[in-house]
């Protein structure tokens, strides 16, 4: 897992935290308006997004239901996350500051080996 404040600021930012007894919540990976980072064998690896969006983000609309995708790639580790977004605030509420959840299933691979674990999106303020 990564730690807080010491690999990534939890402030304004996106992250995925691990579901499930064995994962405790721990944040898997993060990213605010640099790169994203995550902690792959001991080491901070940091992560290029190749796509983010959903089924109506194009339109600047997120609500419940909305498929949410995300990809991320560095040399040869690829991550993706697919999931159902499950909350969403209001956008015509003055105080939304774009936060949303999506809960569904993140997908790592490592060269050949591919592994799958329950997970939580999270992004906002």
């Amino acid at each position: 897992p990564l730690e807080v404040d010491k690999d990534v600021d939890i402030g304004c930012d996106c992250h995925i935290r691990l579901l499930g007894k064995r994962a405790r919540g721990e944040i898997f990976l993060a990213w605010t308006t640099s790169d994203p980072v995550m902690r792959l064998n001991g080491k901070i690896l940091k992560l290029r997004i190749t796509q983010s969006g959903g089924t109506r983000q194009r339109e600047g609309v997120t609500s419940i239901g909305d498929t949410q995708v995300i990809r991320l790639v560095a040399s040869d580790v690829r991550v993706r996350f697919e999931g159902r977004v499950v909350s969403a605030c209001d956008s015509n509420e003055n105080e939304c500051e774009g936060e949303e959840a999506s809960e569904g299933s993140l997908f790592v691979s490592v060269r050949s080996k591919s592994h799958s674990f329950p997970a939580t999106c999270e992004c906002g303020c």
